[in-house]
């Protein structure tokens, strides 16, 4: 895509100039990713499934197509190019925006369609890895035919991912964006229970789950919002119920890959990255009356299994 940035004439910027111990660093961070997959082949054999390469084909078509686009947007710092984009009135106004300069933020299909191969490209085609690796601290928690809610779903991806390694279980997908899970849907008809349009801080039900987890989302939550955030989550959470938050190291973490989280922050748009780098989450879920099960270190991210 670079190649064809510069052949077109578009902005793009330059690849960031990494010392030798910094690439180092990303080369044993990867090395550790790749030797933690290797025993969830071995714990879980139908986690290296793939989805169908005609899809990912399809994506990366689309991805070109709005490359232009991208670039400009990304070249001019427009982080609220949504304004022709139907908006619910209800809508906070943190999700207003093009989180990562990305087309029509998270308000259209056609942005669903996109992103999967987005994330794929930005974490070099282990996207898929780091998150079947942070699901595995659940294996001697979760009961086959537990009920689970994942927050944050998006297109539907990360859950279909989920169920690879815990098929039994009856998923239900919640997501603030409705075009996002119109996309699951579309894409994996019988895979999930529900499909529900809501933001997880000011979502109501009397259900109740053995387990909740989320995916790369609190970094994209303004930390004003987690304490209702938390409550929800308590009120979902059956007794003795876990929670799996899956996201970003953090300024808590290991001081040595500090760089990468600075380079993200740069390279993204990210507007609440700093807040939540400095609000240590286990510190936080530790002070909301949450026990620490298991913290897994995945590539810069990291899995933190909590129960209550």
């Amino acid at each position: 895509m670079r190649f064809i940035a510069r052949l077109k004439g578009w902005p793009i910027d330059p690849l960031p100039k990494l010392s030798k111990a910094h690439k180092l660093t990303i080369n044993t961070a990867f090395k550790a990713l790749l030797s933690e997959w290797k025993f969830i082949l071995r714990d879980f054999p139908k986690a290296n499934k793939l989805s169908n390469p005609a899809l990912h084909l399809n994506r990366y078509k689309l991805i070109l197509k709005d490359l232009k686009s991208f670039l400009a947007r990304k070249n001019r710092k427009d982080s609220h190019d949504i304004k022709t984009k139907k908006i619910n009135d209800d809508c906070p106004e943190y999700f207003k925006r093009n989180y990562h300069y990305q087309t029509d933020g998270y308000f259209t299909l056609d942005s669903a369609k996109r992103y999967d191969h987005q994330i794929e490209l930005l974490f070099l085609g282990t996207a898929h890895i780091m998150r079947k690796v942070a699901y595995s601290v659940l294996k001697p928690f979760l009961k086959s035919n537990a009920s689970v809610l994942e927050f944050g779903a998006g297109s539907g991806t990360s859950g279909h991912q989920f169920k690879l390694l815990f098929p039994d279980i009856e998923l239900d997908l919640l997501d603030p964006s409705e075009s996002y899970l119109a996309h699951a849907k579309s894409i994996s008809p019988e895979t999930f229970n529900e499909y529900i349009p809501a933001f997880i801080e000011n979502f109501k039900s009397s259900k109740k789950y053995d387990c909740i987890y989320s995916c790369f989302v609190l970094h994209e939550i303004p930390v004003r919002h987690w304490d209702s955030m938390i409550q929800t989550l308590k009120d979902l959470l059956k007794e003795n119920g876990h929670i799996l938050i899956i996201d970003s190291q953090q300024n808590c973490d290991k001081i040595e890959h500090q760089f990468a989280l600075d380079q993200f922050a740069e390279d993204f748009y990210e507007p609440y990255f700093q807040e939540f780098r400095e609000k240590s989450l286990v510190e936080y879920f530790e002070g909301h009356g949450f026990k620490l099960i298991e913290k897994k270190e995945v590539l810069f991210s990291k899995s933190l299994l909590f129960s209550l």
